[in-house]
């Protein structure tokens, strides 16, 4: 590297950049290979807290942290490794949590209370409307059509996904198993809507 690191070594690392690993503690910054090193040390330290000494490390992985095919390809390689030890590899570590960071929110809330309220609505209507619907025809559509609707987004995260590679999406089984329960709920659904109870 052309960035001379001896100076850096006594700096103490910005408090909102501090990530707590368990046995370490870190802080890190993308940069460019050729970071202008003025801004690494305004970006990354702080001048006003008291120095301390540090490791400093450059990771030249690039586009593995990012949303990229090289990216693509090696967390797929950690989610089907049978080899456990590489997780407790640092580097590795710190990618896993760098794209944590980037897609945590997504998938808490774009993913999972999507999905929760999908179970509660369609659990409400199968227990509450669905047996007796020719009573209740309006609440039976209200929570027929959430579900749909609800359905609709999934399935479009699904399309989105074999757009990218229809070939591995469909050799994956993983993905069958997510839109069969789809395909049901919309099935009930319709059949409900169009059809009274015996």
């Amino acid at each position: 590297m052309h960035l001379a690191t001896k100076k850096l070594r006594r700096q103490a690392i910005r408090a909102e950049l501090i990530i707590d690993n368990g046995s370490y503690q870190y802080g890190t910054m993308v940069a460019n290979i050729w970071q202008e090193k003025k801004k690494l040390m305004n970006d990354l330290f702080d001048k006003t807290l008291i120095a301390r000494q540090l490791d400093i490390c450059y990771f030249d992985i690039p586009d593995l942290h990012e949303f990229s095919e090289h990216g693509h390809v090696f967390f797929d390689h950690l989610a089907v490794s049978e080899q456990m030890d590489i997780f407790s590899v640092r580097i590795v570590q710190i990618i896993i949590t760098h794209k944590w960071k980037l897609i945590g929110n997504f998938i808490k809330y774009g993913m999972f209370v999507p999905y929760l309220t999908l179970l509660m609505t369609n659990l409400i209507w199968h227990w509450h409307f669905r047996p007796v619907r020719s009573k209740h025809r309006v609440m039976n559509r209200v929570f027929g059509l959430a579900a749909l609707v609800e359905v609709g987004y999934f399935m479009f995260i699904e399309y989105m996904q074999a757009k990218d590679d229809l070939e591995a999406y469909m050799l994956d089984r993983t993905n069958y198993q997510n839109v069969l329960p789809l395909y049901t709920v919309a099935q009930s659904v319709l059949i409900s809507i169009v059809k009274d109870e015996p």
